[in-house]
């Protein structure tokens, strides 16, 4: 389980854009990463959301690199993610 570290309005971190007021909202919540074959994970979301991923290194990064996860009458589409540790399995980013 995954916690998302504190949001960055500079550099874009833990951040997604809010479409409806053209500003920037913290992702919060924790994240579930399952291992598959091989480096694939899949990261499990708060919201119900399931994103394939590939790790390489300290990092995982969505694969594909856009997804989109229907949620009843709404959509969630993600065009980059990277999980991000110390090599210790800690400190998400």
């Amino acid at each position: 389980m995954w916690g998302y570290d504190a949001q960055n309005p500079r550099t874009g971190a833990n951040t997604y854009p809010d479409t409806g007021t053209n500003r920037t909202t913290p992702h919060t919540g924790i994240v579930a990463l399952t291992s598959n074959y091989g480096n694939r994970l899949t990261a499990h979301t708060d919201d119900g959301c399931e994103w394939s991923m590939v790790a390489r290194g300290t990092t995982a990064k969505l694969d594909p690199p856009i997804q989109t996860c229907t949620l009843g009458d709404a959509a969630v589409t993600l065009r980059y993610w990277t999980i991000a540790t110390d090599g210790q399995g800690r400190h998400p980013c």
